[in-house]
């Protein structure tokens, strides 16, 4: 496996991780069940930044990967 390729998976992984993350915390605020011991304003600012940094992987993820002829090629470094 070449660095792009580990790079792709490892950041595609994350993505998904925390994609995960972000809707087991969503469910949670919504169910109430968040808010037990940390303020809820807390809990929205830590998902908050959950979403942000999973938009920054998906920046990193389009840095990796160059659309080719509808497939995706990865770039050399």
């Amino acid at each position: 496996m070449t660095l792009n390729e580990k790079a792709f998976s490892k950041i595609y992984a994350k993505i998904k991780a925390l994609e995960n993350e972000i809707k087991s915390d969503t469910q949670n605020i919504e169910d109430g069940l968040a808010i037990k011991f940390v303020p809820l304003e807390l809990h929205k600012s830590v998902l908050d930044y959950k979403k942000k940094e999973k938009r920054l992987y998906e920046y990193i993820l389009k840095l990796i990967k160059k659309e080719k002829n509808g497939k995706y090629e990865l770039l050399q470094i």
